[in-house]
């Protein structure tokens, strides 16, 4: 049934009053019941016009409406966060509320921003115990007084975490074992690493050093990255929420800022994946230890 507004309603009061035309001709016009045109008619006689003007139903404030306070609030961190959602900035900074209030607030201020990226069937896996799986791979960008960069590291399979992350001006298989070597430095071993098979990981010097501290290299199907899906995620949010958002004034300047960013990645983003825990919350969590973890050293 459709709602009629105060001009509308005034002039089918007029059209009945002056004869023009019959009740039940304005309510099939209007789409509104008989019943509807004599209240309307009614309302009128008894106070003029201003007796057809659209009342409020409910109390004259919402009962459930939020503070003031916490509006502005998730307003202030959905323009901190402009590419999270609600579900993550309910889960990240807890305003106390529910996150579909939160993603009320960011629709109602018209800052609700959806990407709906194509459907494609695919299954979310991952290793049970922390260290039994890490994934390599490069991320390439340009800073305008450098050129070309590039950041090779690695991230556990199971926890998400990135265990380092080195940064390069060149993408070759002394840059890979570098980045390697980092992220062994952490005294932690993985069983298995798995990559793409870009020229500098398929190198047999690359290879040589993986075998070397008793790591099985897996390599994916060329143009293929779903396997990979957990380092390509830390790529997205590295290019969202780093290199989109700050401008490098050199290679030093964005070494530090990736240092600080890796950081907070592990320590303080929370993940959905992981229950809306950090990485490093499961990455450090001895129930995910293997029973069998090898007590190799770095060497």
């Amino acid at each position: 049934m459709a709602r009629a507004n105060l001009e509308e309603r005034i002039r089918a009061v007029l059209l009945y009053i002056e004869g023009a035309k019959d009740a039940k001709e304005i309510s099939s016009v209007l789409g509104v019941s008989l019943r509807t045109i004599w209240r309307w008619i009614g309302s009128y006689r008894a106070g003029g016009p201003q007796a057809l003007a659209l009342n409020k139903s409910g109390p004259e404030s919402g009962t459930n409406s939020i503070p003031e306070a916490l509006e502005e609030m998730i307003v202030c961190l959905k323009l901190r966060h402009l590419s999270w959602g609600a579900r993550r900035i309910k889960y990240q900074y807890d305003p106390p509320c529910h996150w579909r209030t939160v993603h009320s607030v960011i629709k109602r201020h018209g800052m609700l921003v959806r990407i709906k990226p194509k459907p494609q069937p695919s299954k979310r896996f991952q290793r049970k115990h922390v260290d039994s799986m890490w994934q390599g791979d490069s991320f390439q960008f340009r800073i305008s007084s450098v050129d070309k960069v590039y950041v090779t590291g690695f991230a556990d399979d199971r926890s998400r975490f990135r265990i380092a992350s080195g940064v390069y001006l060149h993408k070759s298989a002394k840059e890979a074992i570098d980045a390697l070597r980092l992220a062994l430095a952490k005294k932690r071993i993985p069983r298995e690493i798995y990559l793409d098979n870009a020229k500098q990981f398929i190198a047999e010097e690359f290879k040589a050093e993986a075998k070397k501290h008793g790591i099985t290299l897996i390599f994916g199907k060329a143009y293929h990255q779903r396997g990979r899906g957990k380092i390509e995620r830390y790529h997205e949010v590295l290019w969202q929420e780093l290199i989109t958002q700050v401008r490098f004034t050199s290679l030093s300047h964005f070494k530090r800022e990736l240092r600080k960013f890796d950081g907070q990645y592990n320590y303080w983003r929370k993940s959905q994946a992981l229950g809306w825990k950090t990485p490093a919350e499961i990455y450090n969590n001895r129930r995910y230890f293997s029973k069998k973890r090898s007590k190799r050293r770095v060497r």
